[in-house]
C-alpha cells in the first residue's frame, strides 16, 4: 500500500432521485467505513456509537457544517 494513492480519489457516486439534490460535486473526503453508517442513517436505524465510520447523508444534503477532516495512521 502506499499512503497517497491507492483509492484517495477515487469519486464516490450518490444517486437518490427525490430525496437528494442531483448535479452537484461536493468536494469531501469520504472513507468506506463512512457507507454503512450513511446507510443506516437512510434506513432511519441508529448507528453503532462506537463505530468510527459518520453518516454521509448531511454533506450529501449540503448541510452547512457538515464537513469533516479525515485522518489516518499508517
Amino acid at each position: 500500500g502506499y499512503l497517497y494513492e491507492g483509492g484517495l480519489r477515487v469519486p464516490l457516486l450518490v444517486r437518490w432521485p427525490g430525496t437528494l439534490p442531483g448535479g452537484r460535486t461536493v468536494p469531501f473526503a469520504a472513507n468506506s467505513i463512512d457507507l454503512a453508517p450513511t446507510v443506516l442513517a437512510a434506513c432511519g436505524l441508529p448507528a453503532d456509537p462506537d463505530a468510527d465510520g459518520v453518516s454521509l447523508l448531511p454533506v450529501l444534503r449540503g448541510e452547512a457544517g457538515a464537513a469533516r477532516d479525515l485522518f489516518w495512521h499508517y
